[in-house]
């Protein structure tokens, strides 16, 4: 089973305007698009955090591109 449990991003964004908007709490936009409530809640509260998982690469893709020639 993976660590980390990925969820359908079109789901989580409208789980999370729903919130938002007020047309939904977040247990019944749990229980409607099947995301954690824990997510909707971190998503709302960190809006600009990446979805990336590890830590951020040392080379950028130019620096990548120039060691690889």
């Amino acid at each position: 089973m993976p660590k980390v449990k990925y969820y359908d991003k079109s789901n989580i964004d409208r789980a999370v305007q729903d919130v938002i908007n007020k047309v939904e709490s977040y247990r019944s936009a749990e229980l409607k698009y099947g995301v954690p409530k824990s997510t909707i809640e971190f998503k709302i509260k960190h809006p600009d955090h990446k979805n990336t998982c590890g830590p951020s690469p040392v080379l950028n893709e130019e620096e990548e591109m120039i060691l690889v020639k």
